[in-house]
C-alpha cells in the first residue's frame, strides 16, 4: 500500500486536540458559563476526564472546542454531539470516549475520530492515499463512517 504525508493542521488555536483543558479554560473558548458548561456535559454534548497524574483534575479534551465539530450547543446536533450520543453520553465515563476519540481506526483508514470529523490530521504520518481522500470528502459521509464506528466500539464496551 503506497502511503503519503499530508501537510497537518495539528492544533487549533495552539492547543494539541487532545490536551485538556480547565473547565474555565474550555469555557472561555466555547464562549459559555461553567455552569453552561456543566450542564452540556449533563446533557452528553461534551466530555471530561480526570487525569490522576494531575491530581485528579477534571479536564476537558480541546478537541471539543474546535468549531467544526462543535457548532453551538442546544441548537441542532452537532457532528460532536452525535458521536458521544451514539457512544453513549452521558452514561459512558470520559475514560472510554477519550479512548475512542484519540485512537486510530481501523474503520476509519486509520485515522482518529477527531481527525475524520475535522477532515485532517492531527499528527504527522503517512496514510495510504484512499484515507486521505476520505478525509477531504463531504462531512455527511465523514460523521456517517464515524458514526458507524462509534457504534461498534460502543457494542464492543457493552459485550
Amino acid at each position: 500500500m503506497d502511503k503519503h504525508k499530508p501537510d497537518v493542521v495539528a492544533s487549533a488555536g495552539g492547543i494539541r486536540p487532545m490536551e485538556g483543558l480547565s473547565l474555565a479554560e474550555f469555557g472561555r473558548r466555547m464562549e459559555l458559563s461553567d455552569e453552561a458548561v456543566l450542564q452540556a456535559e449533563r446533557r452528553g454534548e461534551v466530555f471530561s476526564i480526570v487525569r490522576p497524574e494531575r491530581n485528579h483534575a477534571q479536564e476537558y479534551p480541546a478537541f471539543q472546542a474546535w468549531p467544526e465539530l462543535q457548532g453551538s450547543l442546544g441548537f441542532a446536533p452537532s457532528s460532536l454531539v452525535q458521536v458521544l450520543h451514539e457512544l453513549g453520553a452521558p452514561q459512558i465515563g470520559g475514560s472510554p470516549l477519550f479512548g475512542f476519540f484519540g485512537s486510530r481506526n481501523d474503520l476509519l483508514g486509520d485515522a482518529t475520530p477527531v481527525e475524520v470529523l475535522a477532515g485532517r490530521l492531527t499528527a504527522s504520518r503517512a496514510l495510504d492515499l484512499a484515507a486521505l481522500e476520505f478525509l477531504k470528502s463531504p462531512v455527511e459521509r465523514r460523521l456517517a463512517a464515524v458514526l458507524a464506528a462509534a457504534g461498534a466500539y460502543a457494542a464492543d464496551l457493552a459485550a
